[in-house]
C-alpha cells in the first residue's frame, strides 16, 4: 500500500475505550511539521492491544525528509 507507520495501541485502563483516533505527526530535522495523518481503532477492551497502520505516501515530501515521528492516541469512554 505504501510507506507508513505500523504500531500498537494498548488500553491500559479497566474500561472499554471506543472510537480511538491515532494521530501520526512527522517532522523534519528542523522540527518543522511535515504532515499529520490518522488511523482509527473501533474499540479497545481493557488490557487489549490492537495494531494500527497510518500511511504517509499521500504527502508532498520525500520520506527521507522525515527525522521524527510523534504518535498519540485519543479514545472515548461512553457512559452506559
Amino acid at each position: 500500500m505504501g510507506e507508513g507507520v505500523i504500531g500498537r495501541a494498548e488500553n491500559q485502563t479497566d474500561e472499554f475505550v471506543d472510537m480511538v483516533d491515532v494521530a501520526v505527526a512527522t517532522y523534519d530535522d528542523a522540527e518543522e511539521l511535515l504532515s499529520i495523518t490518522f488511523s482509527y481503532i473501533e474499540t479497545l477492551k481493557p488490557g487489549q492491544t490492537q495494531t494500527f497502520e497510518a500511511y504517509l505516501n499521500y504527502y508532498p515530501y520525500s520520506l527521507s525528509e522525515v527525522a521524527d515521528v510523534d504518535v498519540r492516541g485519543y479514545g472515548y469512554v461512553f457512559e452506559e
